[in-house]
C-alpha cells in the first residue's frame, strides 16, 4: 500500500495548506519537497539521515526548472534566478530579518541575502547534478 505524501496529508487535513502556483517561493518550495516525503520519512530525517530526502528530488527538480523557466540548468543562470527570487522577496526579506538582534557593525539584511543566496546555489546544485546525493548536504 502506497503511503500519502506529506503534501497530500497537510492539504487532506487543512484547507489553508492549498497553494496555488506562483502564490509565493517558499511556500511552492515546501510543497515540493512535501511531495517527495510521507510521514514516517520524517524521524529518519530527524536522526540525521539523508537518504528519505532523495525521493524530493524529482518534485525539487521540477520546482528548480519552473523558477529557471524551463531553460537548461547552469549554475550560472541559477545565480541569476536567486538574485530576481531575492529581489522580488527583499520586502518579505527586510522585515523578516530586521526582527534579529545582530552584533553592532553587522549588516543582517546584507548577510541574511548572502546566506540565501549561497545556499540556494548549493541546493540547485546538488538536485539538478545526479551525481550527487543529497548526504553531501
Amino acid at each position: 500500500m502506497q503511503q500519502t505524501n506529506l503534501n497530500d496529508l497537510l492539504q487532506n487535513i487543512s484547507r489553508q495548506f492549498n497553494i496555488n502556483e506562483g502564490s509565493n517561493f517558499i511556500s511552492e518550495l515546501l510543497t515540493a519537497i512535501c511531495k517527495g516525503l510521507t510521514l514516517p520519512d520524517l524521524m529518519p530525517i530527524l536522526r540525521g539521515e539523508a537518504a528519505p530526502l532523495a525521493r524530493t528530488r524529482p518534485h525539487l527538480q521540477e520546482f528548480i526548472n519552473s523558477q529557471l523557466r524551463n531553460e537548461p540548468y547552469s549554475e550560472s543562470l541559477m545565480s541569476t534566478r536567486i538574485d530576481e527570487i531575492l529581489q522580488r522577496n527583499n520586502t518579505s526579506l527586510q522585515r523578516q530579518l530586521n526582527m534579529v538582534a545582530y552584533q553592532e557593525g553587522i549588516d543582517g539584511h546584507r548577510t541574511g541575502v548572502a546566506i540565501l543566496r549561497y545556499h540556494g546555489n548549493i541546493l540547485g546544485r546538488t538536485v539538478m547534478n545526479p551525481a550527487l546525493s543529497y548526504d553531501q548536504f
